[in-house]
């Protein structure tokens, strides 16, 4: 709450005319741009915090997708050997 206090206080300035939006502690209108700022940190630290376990989320399933293509590709080449050794079989023994 304190460092709420301190966004406020920061956001007061004469340079930066707000004012408290109706039935919200933690809401202000900037009134030069019409904005409306979210002055509660915690929230925004915990968006934060989601924003990042989401990036890691989407960069582990790139790895892994990234994986099974190379996967895929590397079963491929197994089977065209294996199709290769079995003609080159089937040759010898006709």
């Amino acid at each position: 709450m304190e460092n709420n206090l301190q966004l406020i206080n920061d956001l007061t300035e004469p340079e930066n005319p707000i004012s408290f939006v109706d039935g919200y502690n933690h809401l202000v209108r900037d009134e030069v741009t019409n904005a409306i700022l979210n002055t509660n940190i915690d929230e925004y630290k915990n968006y934060l915090e989601l924003k990042s376990i989401k990036e890691q989320e989407n960069a582990r399933i790139e790895s892994l997708e990234s994986d099974l293509n190379n996967i895929k590709g590397d079963i491929g080449e197994i089977k065209d050997l294996l199709r290769s050794l079995l003609k080159w079989i089937l040759k010898i023994l006709n």
